[in-house]
C-alpha cells in the first residue's frame, strides 16, 4: 500500500517546558468544546495560563522524582500540537504507567 501524505507526516515528542504553557493553554481553549465529551468537567481556571503553568511545574517535579514522563508532541515543523504524560510509573517486573494529559 503506498504511503499517503498523512502517513509521511512526522511527529516527535520532547520533554515539556514551562515555556510550553502558553501554547498548551491556547490549544486547550481552542479545542475545549471538542474535548468536552471525553474530558472530566473542568473549572474555568483550568483553561488559564497560570493553571497550566502549575500543572507543567508539578509534572516536571514528578519527572525529577522519576514517576512522571511529561512530553509535548511536535508536528513536522516542530510546533507544539499537544501533550502526553506517562504517570504513576512503576519500575521493576510489573513495569506499568498511566497514559494521559497531566496525570499527576
Amino acid at each position: 500500500m503506498p504511503l499517503t501524505a498523512i502517513h509521511r507526516q512526522m511527529s516527535i515528542t520532547r520533554l515539556i517546558s514551562i515555556d510550553d504553557a502558553p501554547t498548551l493553554t491556547e490549544l486547550l481553549r481552542v479545542n475545549r468544546d471538542f474535548l468536552a465529551p471525553w474530558d472530566p468537567i473542568r473549572i474555568d481556571d483550568y483553561f488559564t495560563e497560570g493553571f497550566q503553568r502549575n500543572l507543567v511545574s508539578a509534572s516536571l517535579v514528578g519527572y525529577e522524582q522519576g514517576s512522571v514522563l511529561p512530553r509535548v508532541i511536535l508536528d513536522e515543523s516542530k510546533c507544539v500540537v499537544g501533550c502526553i504524560t506517562l504517570s504513576g510509573i512503576v519500575r521493576g517486573p510489573f513495569q506499568s504507567c498511566v497514559m494521559g494529559r497531566y496525570c499527576i
